[in-house]
């Protein structure tokens, strides 16, 4: 005879499946390819992008991290991983692209560029082929972050031109935000037209981050004429510090910190309904439009 506890544990089940089945619907149809960018050095772009991976990823997507910074590769260093295989194993023909994926402990995957990001621009059309060709093994991926060099060079505004978004990192100090925005002149003059989003790091309060967003903003309008969305502020936290000792992003290493809080926040921004209705390009995309730069 069935009791109460089992037709209770039917509701539960039936809302449950109800409730995977409403945010199957919610997520893009589409692989949704980011660049975390900014303009100088140290304002914590790697720690923001390998964070904001981390928590895309608990709420659902399946998400890879591709380091294309040529000079401070360290996505691996934060996520505590060793790497001994990059995109330029796969580009001489020794490896295959699924090859040199590397599944992290925290459900994020990673590849590491390394040298290989600079031979892009040198594949000859049957070695670009044969690369678009092992590109189905990443379309399994909802969400893919670039992590790009800082600063203004070729291989980053190539790479700012050929996503869908990208997440502009800078910090409070005038250093930065100048930077930051030679880092937008820049791409945008190259012919970028992803959408442009701010995050501001290592802040005293959110006040503080709202007042930097409002500069930038009104910078960007008056002079570039361009639209750039603010989604959030990071708050200055010890715990960041004593996260990147242990190789153990933040957001794992104390899900309650201040720092973890403002990464879930911006992650709900970024992931909200607004970016559903989108017409995004993927990885697939992404790297077609590298090929075919200066062509």
């Amino acid at each position: 005879m069935r009791d109460q506890a089992f037709g209770l544990r039917e509701l539960v089940k039936r809302t449950n499946l109800k409730r995977d089945r409403a945010a199957k619907s919610r997520r893009p149809s589409k692989q949704i390819v980011y660049a975390v960018a900014s303009g100088k050095g140290g304002v914590g772009k790697t720690n923001v992008a390998v964070n904001l991976g981390i928590a895309m990823a608990r709420c659902g997507s399946s998400v890879l991290i591709l380091d294309a910074d040529l000079g401070m590769a360290n996505v691996n260093v934060v996520l505590g991983e060793n790497v001994t295989k990059t995109l330029y194993n796969v580009f001489r023909g020794e490896k295959r692209l699924d090859e040199i994926i590397y599944p992290s402990r925290f459900g994020v995957d990673f590849i590491s560029g390394g040298s290989g990001m600079h031979e892009l621009a040198n594949l000859s059309g049957a070695e670009r082929y044969r690369f678009i060709e092992q590109m189905k093994h990443l379309q399994r991926y909802d969400v893919v972050l670039v992590d790009v060099g800082a600063g203004i060079n070729s291989t980053v505004t190539t790479f700012l031109r050929a996503v869908d978004i990208v997440l502009i990192v800078t910090t409070p100090e005038p250093t930065a935000i100048t930077d930051a925005y030679a880092v937008m002149k820049a791409m945008l003059n190259a012919g970028a037209d992803g959408e442009l989003r701010l995050i501001v790091n290592q802040c005293q309060s959110e006040a503080q981050g709202e007042q930097v967003s409002a500069r930038i903003k009104t910078i960007v309008s008056r002079f570039l004429d361009r639209e750039i969305v603010y989604s959030g502020c990071v708050l200055s936290d010890k715990t960041v510090r004593k996260a990147v000792y242990k190789q153990t992003p933040y957001i794992v290493y104390e899900p309650r910190a201040v720092c973890s809080q403002n990464i879930k926040k911006i992650t709900g921004k970024l992931t909200g309904s607004n970016f559903i209705e989108c017409n995004f390009n993927g990885l697939s995309g992404f790297f077609k439009k590298i090929f075919t730069m200066g062509n």
